[in-house]
């Protein structure tokens, strides 16, 4: 893993929001590893939703960057979905309704014992948006 990106996702706080662009698939996926990875050590509920990808494809990637992928899908420290599970749950994306998918998420998170939620998302091919809730 890249020593300067880790550094420069350490420093993101609890509500703190990022949103990147991408030259390249594997740039998303080393930053979103990252930023899984530093949510696991803080003992956030890490969740990633797919939107290009399938699930196996970024299980498989989160693993090849070093994330314990199967040990954090059995404790659900990590989830991995996709965007018809968030974004378009009712058929089409309705922001009153993905704001209601991180409220129940994040209080699930809580309710599970861990101290945060933190999420990523790919939205657009090659951009990427992450940020972690209290």
């Amino acid at each position: 893993m890249n020593p300067q990106l880790f550094s420069q996702i350490r420093r993101l706080g609890q509500g703190d929001h990022v949103c990147l662009i991408y030259d390249a698939a594997d740039e998303q996926l080393a930053t979103a590893a990252a930023f899984m990875t530093v949510g696991i050590e803080r003992d956030e509920r890490c969740v990633y939703i797919a939107d290009d990808r399938t699930t196996v494809e970024v299980i498989e990637a989160l693993g090849e960057a070093g994330v314990e992928v199967g040990r954090r899908l059995e404790s659900r420290s990590l989830e991995v979905l996709t965007k018809r599970d968030a974004y378009l749950r009712d058929g089409y994306f309705d922001p009153a309704t993905m704001i209601g998918f991180l409220a129940d998420a994040m209080e699930r998170a809580i309710a599970d014992g861990f101290r945060g939620l933190r999420v990523t998302g790919e939205m657009i091919k090659f951009e990427h948006s992450v940020f972690a809730l209290p």
